[in-house]
């Protein structure tokens, strides 16, 4: 198996009623600090102009690995912010969490596709 190659990047899509945006702001701006302390690259926050409600936090890792270990690293502080953000989402569901890898678009890439990190079929397919 050849490694994936590129920036890994995760979104988390989140559905925030009106009367929770400010509480659910500052707790992001602790959730970035958390994120950044364990290594999260260009992390940002972006609110979806044409669907009130949904706020989608983006961060990126440098490999796979780092994405692995994330929840590895976490402290108590950052679950407890993780409940308390959860607290604020509006639905049953949890945040959707998509994966994505970074592709160059040169000539100069490798012309052989790199092996899928989820299959297909697998019951553990992240949506988009």
């Amino acid at each position: 198996m050849r490694a994936i190659v590129g920036i890994r990047i995760v979104k988390v899509k989140y559905p925030i009623p009106e009367e929770n945006v400010e509480a659910f702001l500052d707790l992001m701006r602790e959730r970035r600090r958390g994120q950044s302390r364990v290594g999260a690259r260009h992390w940002t926050l972006l609110h979806n102009l044409q669907e009130p409600l949904q706020w989608t936090e983006t961060f990126g890792r440098p490999t796979w690995t780092d994405y692995l270990r994330l929840n590895h690293r976490l402290t108590t502080a950052d679950r407890e912010l993780d409940e308390s953000v959860l607290q604020l989402h509006a639905g049953h569901l949890p945040p959707q969490v998509t994966l994505l890898i970074e592709r160059p678009t040169s000539s100069d890439r490798q012309s052989d596709q790199p092996t899928p990190f989820f299959s297909h079929h697998s019951p553990w397919s992240m949506r988009t």
